[in-house]
């Protein structure tokens, strides 16, 4: 498809909101437990962003990722085993590697946060340079950054920054396979490039104004959406953890569905 096509498709599908509205209500809720979690910690968000290149089922990495976030920083910005042992505990794959990202987000945010972490959430500034301290800039690659950008635009997020788009599957799906907005050109390895990256992001904010959300509330929106498609069983009412004891319920009411 060229681009001409891609922005035709574009333009038409963001004459009304592309969301179903169940599942904007449902994201709008996931982020709102979750940056009053953040609130309560800011470091979780630290653990959840660095803890994103290890490979396990997304329930045993939130489990390591609560873990981590109960530890003191300190401690773990001084020994790179106690993060290794959480995500071994939790059978993730890359554990090594990560822990070594563990280690420069806890001191980042010893640095940056120091005894009042709240700026960390309150300050833009703050929030940036925290992200610019634990995912810098790759030089190797333009618009690339060292532990991956999906995983920096992610802290950005969870520290409530309103205009956030972290791009993983779930996301790109969503804007390709059910909003038409874009289809990035993968990678052999199922990766996308900086630019197709942007290209994703760029649509989940054009998605965000025609729905009268922030971009942040849409990308969380497009991943309840995913994710409650990966899990759904029929007519049977799952759900998946979004932080902590608090769940999101995938199967709405048979009158909200009619309502769509």
């Amino acid at each position: 498809m060229g681009i001409f096509a891609s922005l035709l498709n574009l333009v038409h599908a963001l004459k009304s909101c592309p969301m179903v509205r169940w599942y904007l209500e449902r994201g709008r809720e996931a982020y709102r437990k979750l940056m009053e979690y953040v609130r309560r910690n800011p470091f979780y968000a630290v653990a959840y962003a660095v803890a994103q290149g290890v490979r396990a089922p997304y329930e045993a990495q939130l489990r390591a990722v609560e873990e981590l976030a109960r530890r003191d920083p300190a401690e773990l910005a001084e020994d790179e085993s106690i993060a290794e042992e959480i995500f071994e505990k939790a059978g993730a794959l890359f554990g090594k590697e990560r822990a070594e990202i563990v280690v420069r987000g806890a001191q980042c945010y010893l640095e940056i946060c120091g005894d009042n972490p709240e700026k960390c959430i309150s300050d833009q500034e703050a929030r940036l340079a925290l992200a610019d301290c634990i995912f810098p800039p790759d030089p190797r690659v333009k618009g690339e950054y060292k532990g991956g950008k999906k995983s920096r635009d992610l802290l950005l997020l969870m520290l409530g920054d309103p205009d956030a788009v972290p791009v993983d599957r779930h996301v790109d799906r969503w804007v390709c396979k059910v909003a038409n907005l874009y289809c990035p050109v993968h990678e052999p390895g199922g990766g996308i490039t900086p630019k197709e990256y942007q290209r994703v992001q760029e649509a989940v904010k054009e998605a965000a104004e025609a729905c009268g959300v922030t971009p942040a509330e849409m990308m969380v929106s497009a991943w309840v959406y995913g994710m409650c498609h990966t899990k759904a069983r029929g007519l049977k009412r799952v759900r998946f953890p979004i932080v902590d004891e608090e769940y999101v319920y995938c199967q709405p009411p048979l009158e909200e569905w009619l309502e769509e």
